[in-house]
């Protein structure tokens, strides 16, 4: 039996005292729970070894049942009292175990063992300047056979160890070989599923839904499709869903009475049980360090103008910043990187029809912050690693005619992508098991269609369009004929009657084209395009032709055109603010200073409403420009980011409310009235929607997104 003669261990500034049970650090003690202790005093007894989870728990706890958990928060305690924040000391080899790295002495400068074994006496002494186990083995002459076999187990044991690593180190990159034969599964056709997530095993999915009584939570064995509900449907707006790393718990994010603000963010048994709060203002689910210790998130602040990649313990405590950008080019969808140094994250403007987003690393130790992507994307939706962090996983767009998303594979650190899926779905929310062989991701799809409703009645409401449509944007000519923006090969203008029947397309593969007003003498059509590499307002004759660019700025959209015909207001990038130029061109003029977006002017020519922020805040000035204001919250319900418009007779304004899942236009009068609902459609959303010049025909574009999920399986 091995009995040390010397009791204490150091290592760095640190000494681990085996007798007194205590860690000192300069001669002051550091408190550390009992189990703490021994984790540490065992890592440092087997230092340079890879040492499983399972090894540990077995080695502290003895017989005792634990799960993760206990060991997770020892090794959490250790490494606060060891300042061991980039893993200097303990080094985390993901769903492998632990290395402790550091050198360490044994009572200074001498240790004494003697092994003990049917009467055989083996000593071995080791110093500071010479530890050579075989060279103690020469200077002592109390050798035995049980010596010499102990020695060939130890060499036979570091060869196959040698051997597994040189394996392991020419094995080629899980980005090489993945997702090139895949087998796609679909686990639900309920239409209605809006957040997902894969175990870390691959037994289960939880997922979110949305129905007539609210959002609920569900988890769902995948082997046999039996489903669970976890949290029953409530009047709610769920952000994201998330295994801890033991699968023990399933963390979400939601908000109250599905206000969009503020995030919060709980946790709940895998199967059930008492939820904990844990975070609150936060943006986009967090996701989790390798050893399921931390959480990375992203809390946005508009007041602050900054966007803040954060990091906390799985607990909710401990925030900590590492590291920020401007407001308007926000972090998304974070994900911590499987030797825990790097958090990946979209990152980049995100404004609508105008997303130029990239891949960047933040490192965690100190928050520098480089490119991943070679190029920019138009969108980004969440990433996955791979499990041995050679690439990620992500959902993205790389066009700004907003095709529909792929799923892509981007190789770390080179940046190069790989296409996984190329068809006609689009791919959201992917998640990743444990072994990154098997992939989940939301499978949605938008269908929409024109309708018509003579005097807004729903009841009356016919489609005029067929087939499979995707159509965007909707306006009146003056002649009674429809202006649409629909999806081909880019986002198109088209001209229709109103019954249907398609007359001209407008314009034709020109970039992403859409935003369209029509001049009150039907001469003009102004349109917002990005056909020169930016987006920029355009002009051109009714028929499509003559196509002008009026606007030639750092970027400019939303446009619309004032009652007589001669002036175009607009948002300008640069500042955000409302900006007006003549029909004909030329210098243009600012109107508006503040935060401006989505303009409408009123039938009348007297007003102008705007979006003033990304809260549901209209304000309504004079056409002539900044003068004293008239704030407007639209109530519960209302989508953020939404084109307000005006009623026909100039003494409302116009918007959509959501209620139980459904949409219709509502109404709220400039004398402060009380808003009240003139739609009574049942079922669908409704995206874009305009009224006749006589204010007697309502045309609009309605329709749904259906979204499911789909299993991808590496054959």
């Amino acid at each position: 039996m091995q009995k040390p003669v010397h009791q204490t261990y150091s290592f760095d500034e640190f000494t681990l005292d085996l007798t007194r049970g205590s860690l000192l650090r300069g001669g002051s003690e550091i408190k550390l729970r009992p189990k703490s202790f021994e984790v540490l005093k065992y890592l440092t007894e087997n230092g340079g070894r890879l040492i499983s989870k399972d090894e540990l728990i077995e080695a502290v706890w003895l017989e005792t049942a634990v799960t993760d958990e206990s060991l997770v928060q020892c090794l959490k305690d250790i490494r606060h009292a060891l300042e061991d924040k980039s893993q200097q000391i303990i080094k985390t080899i993901p769903r492998r175990g632990y290395i402790f790295e550091k050198e360490v002495n044994e009572n200074g400068a001498r240790a004494i063992y003697t092994e003990e074994s049917s009467g055989i006496y083996l000593v071995i002494e080791e110093t500071e300047r010479n530890g050579d186990f075989l060279n103690a083995i020469k200077q002592n002459k109390r050798i035995t056979i049980f010596a010499l076999t102990s020695l060939l187990i130890v060499v036979t044991i570091f060869a196959a160890w040698r051997f597994y690593s040189k394996k392991v180190e020419n094995s080629p990159p899980l980005s090489a070989s993945l997702f090139q034969n895949l087998e796609v599964k679909n686990i639900t056709h309920v239409g209605n599923i809006i957040n997902i997530a894969i175990a870390p095993d691959g037994k289960y999915a939880v997922y979110t839904m949305g129905g007539a009584d609210g959002e609920s939570l569900w988890l769902r064995q995948i082997a046999t499709d039996s489903a669970q509900q976890i949290i029953a449907p409530s009047d709610v707006r769920y952000f994201g869903v998330i295994f801890s790393p033991d699968g023990s718990y399933i963390y979400y994010s939601r908000s109250e009475n599905k206000n969009p603000l503020p995030h919060v963010l709980y946790r709940v048994p895998f199967l059930g049980g008492v939820s904990q709060k844990l975070l609150t203002d936060l943006d986009w689910c967090p996701t989790f360090s390798p050893d399921g210790s931390r959480l990375t998130f992203v809390r946005d602040s508009e007041s602050r103008n900054e966007s803040v990649l954060m990091i906390a313990n799985a607990d909710g405590t401990g925030e900590q910043k590492i590291a920020f950008r401007p407001y308007n080019e926000p972090y998304t969808y974070p994900a911590w990187s499987p030797d825990g140094q790097t958090i990946a994250v979209s990152a980049g403007s995100m404004e609508l029809g105008d997303s130029f987003r990239e891949v960047v690393a933040v490192n965690v130790a100190d928050g520098a912050e480089k490119s991943v992507t070679t190029r920019k994307w138009y969108w980004i939706d969440k990433i996955a690693w791979l499990a041995d962090g050679s690439g990620m996983v992500m959902s993205a767009n790389p066009q700004k005619s907003h095709a529909h998303n792929q799923l892509w594979l981007l190789s770390y650190p080179n940046g190069e992508v790989r296409q996984i899926t190329n068809d006609s779905h689009n791919y959201t929310n992917v998640s990743l098991t444990a072994n990154s062989r098997t992939l989940l991701a939301a499978h949605t799809e938008l269908l929409t269609h024109i309708w018509i409703a003579p005097e807004g009645d729903a009841v009356r409401a016919h489609r005029i369009s067929s087939g499979l449509g995707d159509y965007k944007h909707i306006r009146w000519t003056p002649d009674g004929k429809l202006i649409v923006a629909a999806l081909g090969n880019n986002i198109d203008i088209y001209l229709r009657d109103a019954d249907g029947s398609e007359l001209k397309q407008l314009t034709v593969n020109a970039g992403t084209n859409w935003g369209h007003e029509v001049s009150s003498d039907n001469r003009y059509i102004v349109f917002d395009s990005d056909r020169t590499g930016n987006f920029h307002i355009w002009r051109m004759d009714a028929d499509g032709g003559n196509p002008t660019q009026l606007t030639n700025g750092t970027g400019e959209k939303f446009p619309d055109l004032s009652p007589d015909g001669k002036w175009v207001i607009y948002t300008a990038f640069q500042d955000w603010t409302l900006w007006k130029v003549s029909i004909e061109g030329g210098a243009p003029v600012q109107i508006a200073k503040s935060y401006a977006r989505q303009s409408a002017i009123s039938p009348d020519g007297r007003w102008i409403v705007y979006m003033a922020s990304e809260t549901n805040r209209q304000i309504v000035m004079p056409f002539e420009g900044d003068a004293p204001t008239k704030p407007l919250d639209l109530p519960p319900g209302a989508p953020l980011l939404q084109p307000v418009r005006w009623s026909p007779d100039s003494q409302a304004i116009q918007f959509i409310v959501k209620r139980e899942g459904v949409e219709n236009i509502w109404q709220m009068p400039l004398d402060g009235g009380a808003p009240k609902q003139i739609t009574n459609f049942t079922s669908d959303r409704i995206f874009s929607y305009d009224w006749s010049d006589d204010g007697k025909t309502l045309g609009l574009v309605r329709g749904a997104w259906t979204a499911d999920m789909v299993l991808l399986t590496q054959k």
